[in-house]
């Protein structure tokens, strides 16, 4: 176990082939990889953030950043708040992700699980999101089509691409 405490504007790159890494209340950049563990992030605001594990969840509790990669071989990722140009991915696992507002883009994808996204209603966005089951709460001004398996349209008008696509 390695604890290490940088100033708050600082870009963080961590790499482990074991082990879990938590990051908290970083300002810049931000690069976590590791092989078989967990990635937890409290609260960071970057420019650029990837985040890889291989055989592990990723939790995500505040994240605003220009640009985010999230991917996952075998876990589970869990992301609370997000703002920005986003990419999340897992071969077998589910995706849950929290939108705070109209983001630039957002791409979410499973092998082999369930993706569940939330968002203000006033959300404007373009939408394709494809599933076994696919369904929109209440309360969303979708416009497009809704079958049981894929759902096109705008939310709102239309805006930034949110998509969503599970192979189960």
């Amino acid at each position: 176990v390695a604890d290490v405490t940088v100033p708050t504007q600082f870009n963080v790159r961590v790499s482990t082939s074991d082990g879990d890494v938590d990051i908290e209340a970083v300002r810049g950049d931000v690069s976590a990889r590791t092989s078989d563990g967990d990635i937890t992030i409290e609260e960071v605001f970057g420019g650029r953030v990837f985040l890889e594990t291989s055989y592990g969840d990723i939790t995500v509790a505040s994240l605003i950043a220009d640009d985010v990669l999230i991917a996952s071989s075998y876990g589970d990722s869990d992301v609370r708040l997000m703002l920005g140009c986003s990419e999340a991915s897992t071969s077998d696992g589910d995706i849950m992700v929290r939108l705070a507002g109209n983001n630039n883009h957002v791409a979410l994808r499973t092998g082999d699980g369930d993706i569940t996204i939330y968002a203000p209603t006033n959300l404007q966005a373009d939408v394709t999101l494809e599933a076994e089951d696919v369904e929109v709460a209440r309360g969303f001004a979708l416009q497009g089509s809704m079958g049981h398996r894929v759902i096109r349209g705008t939310l709102n008008g239309g805006g930034a691409r949110l998509s969503a696509r599970t192979g189960d």
